[in-house]
């Protein structure tokens, strides 16, 4: 009787040569090692419970799998693993909003602050892509992004795209000269915002993540980021997630072979050293994301910042509440306080802070900054809300980085937030707008609370749309996807609320 495990073992450092891996001794005695790649020399030290593998060359791709016997049952664990790349490592952050200089340590700062010069570095890589780029975003509107493939595609880079089917991606309705796949059918979601540029190219591979959707109002106004990231092995990494999603590695994509959601498999190395800064990479739903969140928020001794559009998760939740009960101060910005009132609620009765993003933008961030200040400072960030959903059927990817000068550049823009808001009080978290109505994300159909007496619908420019005066307890409205501004006017006074529909 055997089991297969996947990335049970431990990576202790990864050159550009050599891997070594630490064996957990309980797993039991082991049986056999085996490496899916040819010339590679490993073996095997008994003593400290090591595996070292060497003669290996940049950026190269391989299964580990190892058996083991314990108690007459045999467990065969694998781990992808890719070796460290000879690029330059350069990690590049860019905000869309300014910043809170006055927490900046040594020399970290963002390489922007501001739409502006975030649409300059994005033309420009574009641009100089060679061979490839690789698009996978949830929504896109933005013309100049979409202007811009259609150029590199012109002078002959091999251009491929990956939506969300059921967004509006007004950015592709005219007709584009390259594939796209529209993916995730059903209740899920494509919900990455990633590019790969010239991933086999040492110098030129670029991979660019972060929280933003390629779209007016979040590139323009909604706080957001990019992180720029030169590094030919995890452009490997993201390439080899955006060929499962398109079923190919080739220009056109099968459709048949083509997985999202709950359907994919765990195919990615995770552990990456970029420059000197160790990184993990983890796609939803395969990677189980959550649990590798909890494990870092399990490690904080010193402080926890959350930047967060939207909280409902209630694994997470616990563990934030183990967290604030063992002293660790938690503080936390979110936008969704209708959906995530429920996690809000435990965490300011544990005495964290809670602030609402009460602006008309939309605050998009997913973030946790931990011990910035300390001797492990972790940044957390990527796609992935901490959301049932994100976990079990939308595509997603998250980026942890082990780094001072990440985890102290995210703070200058936490800090900043912070600042323009109001912290949230039990009362509020009770009685407010939380509750008022819902569900919000919403396909069009809301329930109201019967203390509403009007409803005042506004786009993001601040046009009135419509009115309604005394709603029955379910309203339905029949406006194209987006946000809106919903002022309700109560009983107990005047309330905005900001309302997604799908």
């Amino acid at each position: 009787m055997f089991s297969v495990v996947h990335g049970q073992m431990n990576l202790h450092f990864i050159e550009q040569n050599s891997v070594e891996i630490g064996i957990d001794s309980t797993f039991g005695k082991l049986q056999s090692l085996e490496c899916i790649i040819d010339s590679i020399k490993v073996d095997y030290d008994a003593e400290n419970n090591n595996i070292n593998l060497s003669n290996l060359k940049p950026s190269t791709v391989f299964t580990l799998c190892a058996t083991f016997e314990k108690n007459g049952l045999i467990e065969i664990f694998e781990k992808t693993i890719i070796t460290k790349s000879s690029s330059s490592g350069d990690i590049e952050v860019y905000f869309n909003n300014p910043i809170d200089t006055s927490f900046r340590k040594s020399d970290y700062k963002p390489h922007g602050t501001q739409f502006g010069e975030l649409q300059i570095v994005l033309r420009e890589v574009i641009r100089n892509a060679k061979t490839t780029i690789d698009f996978a975003a949830y929504n896109t509107n933005e013309l100049f992004v979409v202007n811009e493939l259609i150029d590199a595609h012109n002078r002959g880079v091999r251009v491929r795209v990956i939506t969300d089917d059921e967004t509006s991606n007004t950015g592709w309705n005219s007709g584009v000269p390259f594939p796209i796949v529209r993916g995730n059918l059903g209740s899920g979601l494509m919900h990455n915002k990633f590019l790969i540029i010239d991933k086999d190219s040492e110098l030129n591979s670029l991979v660019i993540t972060g929280s933003m959707n390629f779209t007016s109002n979040q590139m323009r106004s909604d706080p957001n980021h990019l992180i720029f990231i030169q590094d030919k092995s995890l452009a490997i990494g993201y390439t080899i997630e955006f060929d499962e999603m398109w079923g190919s590695n080739t220009i056109l994509p099968n459709l048949g072979n083509a997985r999202f959601g709950a359907n994919k498999i765990q195919n990615t190395p995770v552990n990456y050293m970029i420059g000197s800064v160790p990184v993990e990479l983890y796609f939803s739903p395969s990677d189980k994301t959550t649990s590798k969140i909890i494990d870092q928020l399990k490690k904080t001794k010193e402080n926890i910042l959350l930047g967060l559009m939207i909280f409902t998760n209630w694994e997470l939740r616990d563990q934030v509440v183990k967290s604030l009960q063992s002293n660790v101060p938690v503080r936390w910005i979110v936008d969704d306080d209708s959906n995530s009132a429920g996690v809000m609620q435990a965490v300011t009765l544990n005495k964290g802070e809670v602030k609402v993003h009460s602006h008309p933008d939309l605050f998009h961030h997913k973030y946790a900054i931990l011990d910035d200040s300390g001797s492990n400072p972790v940044l957390i960030t990527g796609s992935h809300n901490w959301t049932f959903s994100a976990e079990t059927i939308n595509d997603e990817n998250t980026l942890v980085f082990y780094d001072q000068r990440m985890t102290n550049i995210f703070r200058q823009e936490f800090e900043a937030r912070w600042k323009e808001l109001n912290l949230t009080s039990q009362d509020e978290i009770r009685t407010g707008k939380n509750m008022l109505i819902y569900p919000n994300p919403s396909e069009g159909m809301l329930y109201v609370d019967r203390s509403i007496v009007k409803i005042e619908i506004f786009n993001l420019l601040g046009q009135k749309l419509k009115e309604i005066n005394n709603p029955v307890s379910q309203i339905f409205f029949e406006l194209a996807n987006g946000i809106y501004i919903f002022i309700l006017h109560t009983e107990n006074g005047t309330f905005l609320n900001k309302v997604m529909k799908l």
